[in-house]
């Protein structure tokens, strides 16, 4: 099933609406998701460098744990994880102070959170995803030249964890290197050079521009651009962000024996060119990697596959508010921001509400810290939100919008909290179903808790509701069964250009262009559009959900220039730049005076050399950028 090739090659995220917040998730670009939402924010409840274990669960208190061991737990996917290593981030405050203990804290850490991995896997009975290697460790000092000038502004006590497919903290004894990636920046450098290796433990690569991919560079212009992976039948897959593809481009040509792949935006515009070669070295039987023929374009360069299908990206962008729709039960419902920067229907502690009343919103501000339109509001006060603002809430920015005076049939929303995107990949050639019903593609949030609404008083305070048809259980009121349908809508991605089909029998979806909206009309309803074409960038309006669809335009892009003639380096010719093991730390643009190296661990290691007698730790990173050498 074209299913299974997108869950192999794209790992989808869970929508959120407004009842799927993510706690403490972080979110690091509005726009683009392949780092969204892996990163967690943690506080311990004691002192982590008197107690490293607080890194694993940062309280003995269950209700009020976080840390390392939860974050595990909730990525492990049918019980194999998806991730190989992991990253903390301490702030500089414990960094500095673990880096001056007696104790070699930055080097006991791997081993503890290791022995905790493994009674976890055990007890749980989970699994690895490469079971000969163990879980790998990468630890950064918050606002280190390591993350490219990135800072999280974390306080004493407070971390981050990072579990991310391609992160790859370098080769362990059993590693082998199963390709090894070339690349020709114009503009950077001159010819090729060797930027990353793919290794059998390792489940992807990626080249783009930022600090978390395995080999940066500020003229890929995005994060996680480019993507390398082995697929299950072996065979080598590359892709172009599936949620980038209606700007960028990524054309293979063969030139003599020699396929390069040159990674462009489509109007033409160069960014790399790259060349994957056949690793030299030998698996553990003693045998060159498994590949088919049509894959081996000469001696030892690979013509990797690219999906065979076209892939639509459904990126989740922000939560919708609809009016009260039940006015003689309820006053009005809540939905909260919490200290940890969560939004959703219930959260642990608020940081500040939207209340919706009728057709009106205003915030409350609970603890102190909250803005709205740079204005701060004192906690236990309240604003209305009239027009556009900002909200500044537990260190995060959600954009709100003001959607009351548009102006569309049934229309039924009154804000629009926006908030970085999260996506799911679809395959085309299907129709996917959209709705709360575990059966659909695109399964919405649903959860049944409704301690959020605001019940008249002629309710009371019973389990049940007086209607004229009788006495309804209050359990069947709440958000996401108010605003979505079992089965809402589908896109129908069967035809030359996907559509947006309305499937629900009392419910409205909505199409936006721009400042043009258009009505989807409900099912069991004869006249009105019951169905629309979309276009790249269309933002569809289902429930209380907000996406973005991406895909390939039908305008043909502009063919890119042609690769610089590839030449194989010999075992006996020095590579033009030194090898790196994925992932490096990242130069900084200009000079600077480094820190020490930050604390890496690769698992079982001890003698710290690779097969072929190489040092793995530290290595020269090949991600700086070399203006002596500009074209």
């Amino acid at each position: 099933m074209a299913l299974d090739w997108i869950a192999n090659l794209f790992q989808s995220e869970q929508t959120r609406g407004l009842s799927g917040g993510q706690a403490a998730a972080l979110a690091l670009d509005e726009s683009n998701p392949y780092y969204n939402f892996r990163l967690r924010r943690h506080t311990c409840d004691g002192d982590l460098v008197a107690d490293p274990s607080l890194i694993w669960y940062t309280s003995p208190l269950v209700k009020r744990r976080a840390g390392l061991g939860t974050h595990v737990a909730s990525e492990m996917s049918a019980g194999v994880a998806g991730f190989v290593d992991a990253l903390i981030v301490l702030s500089a405050a414990d960094f500095d102070r673990a880096e001056d203990t007696e104790m070699p804290w930055l080097e006991t850490l791997p081993g503890l959170m290791r022995d905790q991995f493994d009674q976890m896997c055990q007890r749980e009975r989970l699994s690895r995803r490469f079971p000969k290697r163990r879980l790998g460790f990468r630890v950064l000092c918050d606002g280190g030249p390591e993350m490219g000038g990135h800072r999280f502004d974390l306080q004493p006590g407070t971390f981050i964890t990072g579990l991310l497919p391609n992160l790859y903290t370098g080769p362990v004894e059993t590693s082998r290197a199963l390709v090894t990636v070339h690349a020709s920046i114009p503009g950077a450098w001159a010819g090729w050079r060797e930027v990353a290796r793919l290794y059998d433990d390792q489940i992807v690569a990626t080249l783009g521009a930022h600090w978390l991919d395995n080999f940066q560079h500020p003229r890929l212009r995005e994060a996680a651009l480019y993507r390398i992976q082995r697929g299950p039948d072996g065979r080598f897959v590359h892709v172009v962000s599936p949620d980038l593809q209606d700007r960028y481009q990524l054309v293979t040509r063969t030139q003599g024996t020699v396929t390069t792949s040159t990674l462009a935006t489509r109007q033409g515009d160069v960014l790399a060119h790259i060349v994957l070669e056949l690793a030299d070295e030998p698996l553990e039987t003693g045998a060159a990697p498994s590949i088919s023929p049509p894959m081996l374009s000469g001696p030892r360069t690979l013509q990797p596959d690219s999906p065979r299908n076209r892939v639509v990206s459904l990126q989740e962008r922000g939560a919708l508010l609809q009016r009260v729709h039940f006015g003689a039960f309820m006053e009005g419902y809540d939905v909260y921001l919490g200290t940890r920067g969560e939004l959703g229907t219930a959260v642990d502690e608020k940081a500040a509400t939207f209340e919706v009343r009728k057709k009106g919103v205003q915030l409350v501000a609970h603890v102190p810290g909250v803005e709205v339109g740079g204005q701060s509001i004192p906690p236990g006060s309240s604003v209305a939100l009239e027009g556009d603002t900002v909200v500044l809430a537990a260190s995060e920015r959600f954009e709100y919008r003001d959607l009351r005076g548009i102006s569309a049939e049934g229309w039924p929303y009154v804000g629009e909290i926006r908030r970085p995107a999260s996506a799911t990949y679809l395959a085309w050639g299907e129709e996917h179903k959209v709705g709360r019903a575990r059966e659909c593609r695109v399964t919405l949030p649903d959860e049944p808790r409704n301690d959020n609404i605001r019940w008249k008083k002629s309710v009371g305070d019973g389990s049940t509701i007086r209607a004229r048809s009788g006495n309804i259980p209050k359990s069947r009121f709440y958000i996401d069964s108010i605003m979505v349908a079992s089965e809402h809508a589908a896109l129908d991605l069967r035809g030359d250009v996907p559509r947006l089909v309305t499937t629900a029998r009392q419910c409205f979806c909505y199409v936006r262009r721009g400042d043009e909206v258009t009505a989807l009309h409900p099912a069991e309803v004869e006249v009105g559009p019951h169905a629309a074409p979309l276009n790249p960038g269309d933002e569809v309006l289902i429930g209380n959900c907000l996406f973005q669809i991406g895909f390939p335009p039908r305008d043909a892009a502009v063919p890119p220039a042609s690769a610089p003639m590839f030449t194989v380096q010999s075992d006996e010719t020095p590579p033009p730049a030194p090898v790196a093991a994925p992932p490096q730390p990242v130069a900084p643009a200009k000079p600077v005076t480094a820190p020490p190296p930050p604390a890496w661990d690769a698992p079982d290691a001890d003698d710290q050399t690779d097969p072929r007698g190489l040092p793995t730790v530290p290595r020269p990173a090949v991600t700086a950028w070399d203006d002596e050498e500009d074209e």
